[in-house]
C-alpha cells in the first residue's frame, strides 16, 4: 500500500488513488501505513470486499461511495472509512 502511495504522491496535487483490498485491511497494517504516511497529503481512498459488495448489492452508488470516503479523509484524516 505505502508503493501505491508513493506513486499517487508523484502525480499532480489533485490525484487520488483507490486501493482496493478484498480480503480487508488489518488493524496493525493501517496503522503502520498511516504513521508512514503521517505529514503527507491524505490522498488515497481504501475500499474492501464489504464495500465492493455494498455497491455492487445497489446499496450505495460509486460516486457515493467515493464522496463518503473522501470525506472521511479530509475531515477525520481517515484513510480507512469502511461504508456503512
Amino acid at each position: 500500500m505505502l508503493e501505491f502511495k508513493a506513486k499517487v504522491d508523484g502525480k499532480i496535487d489533485s490525484t487520488r488513488g483507490l486501493y482496493i483490498s478484498m480480503a480487508g485491511f488489518d488493524d496493525n497494517v493501517l496503522n503502520h501505513a498511516f504513521q508512514v504516511a503521517r505529514g503527507t497529503r491524505n490522498n488515497l481512498v481504501l475500499m474492501d470486499g464489504r464495500d465492493i459488495a455494498q455497491i455492487f448489492e445497489g446499496r450505495f452508488g460509486l460516486i457515493d461511495a467515493l464522496t463518503y470516503k473522501i470525506d472521511a479523509a479530509e475531515q477525520g484524516g481517515k484513510m480507512w472509512q469502511p461504508l456503512l
